[in-house]
């Protein structure tokens, strides 16, 4: 019950009850008074009779006066006695009509006369009245003027109290965690100065949490970031080099190592000032170039290196990768005296799963110093002979093994369990997508998904895993477990796909809805913040959940988290691996569990491979995690 209406119904309840008082206490009273008119109107009667015996010498002629005067004050029964018997004796009713009849009973001895005593039985002194509206009126006239003054009174309160009314909802609703969508008083809240100091409050904390995500960005940029290009820094692309060696779904790719060589001369020559400015120049080329590239990572690698990551491209790729990167860095402007034919050298190399990454730094560093002796600016790249043919598919063969896969419904699904960290039980799945190539080898979602980008099939392969994903769901129905679904932002964005999406989604029952969790890579969210979120939000009033996967790839604001009011964080593998060793990684990740310290978002650990690291990362405080530890990717059996 709320505040108001228990203090109005206080307030009629304390009114009923005082004019209830009123009228009891004024009746009892009234009551009180006619009894005792009545008993002063006896006791006149009573002086008469002893004046008349004092005057006739005890034997008074009563029988000859006294009756009448007797029923003028309405006495029924009189009896006049002494010590001897009875003198006189009056009575209007029968005994049986006495005892029934409520008539008052008094009892005098008279002061002239000892010994004598009068006994008087009166009726009652409301008899003979009428409680006739005529009667009543001025009592009821009170009672309509109590009722309509309460009324009026009541409807003035309520509307004073309306405003508070407003000012606790809207105080329940920050409470439940709403603060966003009720940061702004309404205009009636009262009292003013408590919504006031609220809107502040909101405020302050809104500005706290933006001051701390910042701070939590500087941390993480000064672990992975360097200060002088903002560019990714050596243990960045270490991390992210090592964890692609260890992924499945990366079965090749490249190295790049850009290296400066006329940048000791610009130094020497001209100035650090102007170096710096050339480093500058070349690191934005670089990240410039690195963009056109799914999943690629750029790092200055030294003091006049830079190395570019180039995940699943075949060797005939990397090739004219290289060519490219060789033409824009051809574009940077060098003072008249630096030859730009003498001032870089490229280093390539490819590698496949399983490789050590100092094994592939240091191919990349032996090419870029073999193309330093052929004494021109370029790229050299040792013979890659360790390179399966089966990597360098074209976009053609692509395209028709996708349409090949999507025309014989030939995506399958393959389930990996998500493990809490406070019970260890199994808390959702995470469907992870896999299709068969012409030799009925499985390939992994992060070789084809690529692909699908680059040939323009990844609308038709997220709407196909979506049907899929959600008729198991179906399937599964009230027994499911929480089901994540990952998705591309390119799709979301797509409105076809998008009122695609919603369609079939509001076919679900509500429980489902509340099972099922869309998934974005942080890059993503990042990036196409604007345009994802009338798509996130319509997707969160439906019921579902929003994912955030390879969180901490990138040193980004996680303003985004607020702002698209995400429910999971997933950590990036990089992050993960060797935490226990690594004090980076460790303060990264407390970095990004700070930034969801003040909210309902949950963080899971993704890619855990040993005990080591699960121990380490629950004492980080992880909600859950999931990796080849717990249990690798399971078929779902149609």
């Amino acid at each position: 019950m709320k505040f108001t209406n228990q203090y109005i119904a206080f307030i009629c309840l304390s009114v009923i009850v005082s004019v209830s008082a009123v009228i009891l206490g004024g009746a009892f009273t009234f009551r009180e008074l006619a009894l005792k008119h009545q008993e002063i109107k006896v006791g006149a009667v009573i002086e008469v009779v002893d004046k008349q015996l004092s005057a006739n010498n005890g034997r008074p002629e009563f029988a000859a006066w006294l009756p009448n005067l007797l029923r003028a004050q309405a006495i029924v029964k009189m009896e006049v006695a002494n010590d001897n018997g009875t003198i006189y004796r009056f009575h209007t009713v029968a005994e049986e009509d006495e005892l029934s009849s409520q008539l008052s009973h008094y009892k005098f001895y008279l002061q002239s006369h000892p010994g004598f005593f009068v006994k008087v039985a009166v009726d009652p002194p409301f008899k003979h009245l009428k409680f006739d509206i005529a009667s009543m009126s001025g009592l009821i006239i009170g009672l309509i003027l109590v009722v309509v003054a309460l009324s009026v009174s009541l409807r003035w309160l309520k509307k004073q109290l309306k405003g508070s009314e407003k000012l606790e909802r809207r105080a329940q609703f920050i409470l439940s965690g709403q603060v966003k969508k009720y940061a702004h008083r309404d205009n009636n809240e009262w009292p003013l100065s408590a919504a006031k100091a609220i809107d502040e409050l909101i405020e302050q904390l809104a500005d706290a949490k933006q001051e701390r995500s910042r701070f939590d960005t500087y941390i993480r940029a000064n672990a992975f970031v360097d200060e002088k290009t903002s560019l990714a820094n050596r243990l960045a692309f270490e991390n992210r080099l090592d964890v692609s060696l260890r992924d499945e779904s990366v079965t090749t790719g490249a190295v790049m190592l850009v290296d400066l060589a006329g940048l000791e001369e610009v130094n020497h020559t001209l100035g650090t000032v102007q170096g710096d400015e050339i480093l500058n120049q070349v690191a934005t080329i670089v990240k410039n170039f690195g963009l056109k590239f799914n999943g690629s990572f750029f790092a200055r690698y030294a003091g006049a290196q830079f190395a570019i990551l180039f995940p699943q491209v075949s060797l005939k790729e990397t090739k004219d990768i290289a060519n490219q990167i060789c033409k824009v860095i051809d574009k940077v402007h060098l003072p008249e005296s630096i030859d730009i034919e003498d001032f870089y050298y490229v280093g390539v190399t490819n590698f496949i799963m399983g490789d050590q990454a100092s094994s592939v730094i240091d191919d990349a560093d032996k090419a870029a110093r073999a193309a330093r002796l052929e004494g021109a600016s370029g790229w050299y790249m040792f013979d890659q002979e360790n390179i399966t043919p089966d990597v360098a598919k074209g976009s053609i063969r692509w395209r028709s093994l996708l349409r090949h896969t999507l025309d014989h419904n030939g995506l399958i699904l393959f389930l990996q369990p998500v493990f809490s960290a406070i019970d260890g039980r199994e808390c959702g799945h995470e469907v992870v997508t896999r299709i068969r190539d012409e030799k009925g080898k499985l390939v992994n979602a992060g070789e084809f998904q690529p692909m699908a980008e680059k040939v323009g099939m990844t609308l038709e392969i997220d709407r196909a895993m979506t049907e899929k994903a959600l008729g198991l769901l179906r399937q599964r129905g009230e027994l499911s477990s929480p089901m994540s679904l990952n998705l591309c932002a390119s799709s979301i964005c797509n409105k076809e796909f998008r009122l695609w999406l919603r369609y079939e989604l509001m076919q679900l029952p509500k429980l489902l809805l509340n099972k099922l969790m869309i998934e974005l890579p942080e890059e993503h969210v990042s990036r196409y913040q604007q345009d994802l979120l009338p798509a996130l939000q319509a997707i969160k009033m439906l019921g579902c959940k929003l994912a955030v996967d390879h969180a901490g790839q990138d040193v980004i604001s996680m303003q985004y988290i607020k702002e698209c009011e995400i429910d999971v964080l997933k950590l990036h593998p990089s992050l993960v691996r060797e935490i226990e060793q690594r004090q980076v990684n460790q303060i990264a990740i407390r970095s990004l569990m700070g930034a969801c310290a003040d909210s309902q978002v949950q963080v899971i650990a993704v890619g855990v491979e040993n005990a080591a690291e699960w121990d380490y990362l629950k004492r980080l405080g992880v909600h859950a995690g999931q990796g080849y530890f717990f249990s690798p990717p399971k078929e779902v059996l149609s």
